[in-house]
């Protein structure tokens, strides 16, 4: 069929002589004739590797001798011949590859009645394998080399100001309460005196809020020909704002370098882990801000920092009196942390908090239009007025959120205009419920529930490559995983865990810890549904409650009950203390796990050492959580803790 309509179109008289040649290019040829044009842009070359069958260079007619595999090297006719119009072809092919952009390599062999066997060429094999091999990694070590060595402060800074944008785009209604956020900056134009505190429960909308302030001070300032220095941070989305000693060196290398004093931020930097100067060097960084040059600080969920230095408990850090042309907003959950009962002790004016509540049906309506025309999609009027039913209707004593919304848009997105109106129960904790089981359906329960049992089980969060290491050492997910396909290498292919992180989308993020970046989730009730759902004996947070004497009253919820998900009988801190003690490394020999020594060598000059802080972190909690787990302390301090007791 194929062959008929490429002499069809051979033989037209319509079609132009550019089209005839796309009738008669294979699609390898298109994806070759597409990469040689790219690399007439770029300073690097393509690889060629060519494999000549000398048996097959003058070859018309394949003898019988040659064996029934003839087909697959070479491209045969009806009649059992070589196609000379397709071998012309491919020469013509060869020869465009055979330019100056592609380094080339060939390799000759005779042909077998088999065709190309292990048996019979092995040493072909072997040496093409590591051709290969040297010529990928000449390659990828040029394009390591060739890369600008980006400062890993500047990269978190580009991240912060990725997300603000992002974020205040899709900022829609609170007029009242934004006008009120925005008089913070419109009745002080020489700098505020004291912070501004904005408040309320999870998932209420106080990112896209604290966004979308800042970008408007900016350009409101930029407007009375201002140059403001804009500093945002949003706690617990990048590896540099999960504590707050990276944070206040983070936020002190951007006002260092947006005020041209890198010269003495070097001078006067100690240690990026020592808190007590990176306060020091916070309060002396904010006195830089001039009449022109005002500096704008805006630090979003304190709560979601982590509990080091006390940063929570003891706002003291923060600033109580700001200097002169400084602006400095800060917002918070009021029951997690003790962020807010702490800044309650700051003697701020209750002028100076701002609490976002519920939305109005009518920023719902906006809302929703504009994240709607977003992924290009519109909704049947009952479907719209279902959701908005859903969105705005109290239940179960939760008050509507922004976070509801968005879960319910995520579904509604993907509804068909004849599919029937869905029975949904409008909570988040059980649109949370319906998140997870979606994604045990989609991808696997075996391997969802493994993951997330994982995530639930360590002490500060596991790394992406960590995940896949771990989740490789179980036999029962892998056997379900790969129940279609044996990849050479037995382990979780890289391509299984990109889709399920591309199906959580913007609810999971990176964020610092033992000093490599971990996955976390982004909004606290995700973190609190996937405990209920996946872990072990895990106590939550406690609540925090201010009475009327100011006295912080903290609650702790019941432990939930819910037992770690186990496969044949394997628990998830199980698999975490064979993997950091290396015993998963004796097992698996041939699943590319990464090693977990206690240290490594860090390649300077000094020969000094790096300390892993993930296995003296994870494995001593991933054996407190095995509780029938008996092991020697004098032996677990030489060999994980470094005699650290």
């Amino acid at each position: 069929m194929l062959s008929a309509l490429q002499q069809s179109a051979i033989q037209s008289q319509i079609l132009t002589d550019e089209d005839r040649r796309k009738w008669m290019q294979s699609t390898t040829h298109k994806e070759t004739k597409h990469f040689l044009e790219k690399m007439k842009y770029s300073n690097s070359t393509g690889l060629m590797y060519e494999r000549v069958i000398n048996d097959f260079e003058n070859l018309s007619r394949p003898h019988e001798d040659m064996g029934d595999k003839v087909w697959r090297y070479i491209d045969l006719n009806e009649t059992n011949d070589v196609d000379e119009t397709h071998k012309k072809l491919l020469q013509k092919q060869k020869e465009e590859m055979k330019s100056n952009y592609v380094q080339q390599s060939r390799f000759e062999v005779s042909w077998e009645k088999d065709g190309i066997q292990i048996e019979t060429h092995s040493d072909y094999l072997k040496v093409f394998g590591d051709q290969v091999k040297k010529d990928l990694l000449s390659d990828i070590q040029k394009a390591v080399d060739s890369q600008e060595k980006i400062d890993e402060y500047v990269s978190d800074i580009a991240q912060h100001v990725t997300l603000c944008h992002k974020r205040a785009e899709g900022f829609k209604g609170r007029k009242d309460l934004f006008q009120t956020g925005t008089q913070y900056f419109d009745k002080n134009p020489n700098g505020a005196k004291q912070m501004l505190i904005i408040y309320a429960v999870s998932g209420a909308g106080k990112t896209s809020f604290i966004a979308a302030l800042a970008m408007k001070a900016k350009q409101t300032m930029q407007a009375n020909g201002k140059h403001p220095v804009l500093i945002t941070r949003f706690c617990g989305t990048s590896p540099f704002s999960s504590n707050a000693c990276d944070l206040l060196n983070g936020i002190n290398y951007q006002i260092m370098l947006t005020t041209d004093a890198m010269d003495k931020y070097h001078e006067t930097k100690k240690s990026p882990e020592n808190f007590k100067a990176a306060v020091t060097m916070f309060h002396e960084c904010l006195l830089r801000a001039t009449e022109s040059s005002p500096i704008l600080v805006f630090i979003d969920s304190l709560d979601q920092l982590s509990d080091q230095d006390q940063a929570r408990a003891n706002m003291a850090w923060l600033p109580n009196k700001l200097p002169e042309h400084v602006y400095l907003v800060v917002s918070t959950l009021p029951d997690i942390g003790g962020c807010f009962y702490s800044l309650k002790t700051k003697s701020i004016p209750d002028s100076n908090f701002i609490e976002i509540g519920q939305l109005a049906i009518t920023d719902v309506e906006s809302i929703l239009n504009t994240w709607l025309e977003s992924v290009g999609r519109r909704l049947q009027p009952e479907q719209f007025a279902q959701l908005l039913k859903l969105a705005t209707q109290k239940v179960q004593g939760e008050q509507p959120t922004v976070l509801r919304l968005k879960l319910l848009f995520d579904l509604a997105k993907k509804w068909a205009s004849y599919d029937p109106l869905p029975d949904l129960v409008p909570s988040v904790r059980k649109l949370l419920e319906d998140f997870f089981e979606q994604l045990e359906r989609i991808h696997g329960k075996a391997f969802v529930e493994r993951v997330f049992g994982l995530l639930s089980a360590s002490r500060r969060g596991l790394s992406e490559d960590e995940l896949l290491d771990i989740v490789s050492t179980d036999d029962g997910v892998l056997d379900t995983v790969l129940q279609f396909h044996q990849p050479p290498i037995r382990r979780i292919p890289q391509v299984v865990f990109a889709r399920l992180r591309n199906a959580i989308g913007e609810y999971m993020v990176e964020k610092g810890a033992n000093n490599k970046s971990d996955l976390a989730w982004y909004h606290r009730q995700f973190q609190e549904a996937c405990q209920r759902r996946y872990g072990r004996n895990h106590r939550p947070e406690p609540t925090v409650t201010i009475t009327g004497n100011s006295d912080a009253v903290y609650q702790y919820p019941k432990i939930y009950e819910c037992p770690t998900w186990s496969y044949k009988g394997i628990s998830d801190p199980l698999l975490i203390a064979k993997y950091f003690s290396e015993e998963a490394h004796q097992t698996f020999p041939d699943r590319g796990l990464t090693a977990q020594p206690i240290h490594w060598l860090t390649g300077h000059v000094d020969s000094s050492y790096k300390f892993n802080r993930a296995k003296v972190s994870e494995l001593p909690h991933a054996f407190i959580l095995l509780e029938k787990y008996e092991w020697d302390y004098s032996d677990m301090a030489e060999k994980y803790l470094c005699n650290l007791t």
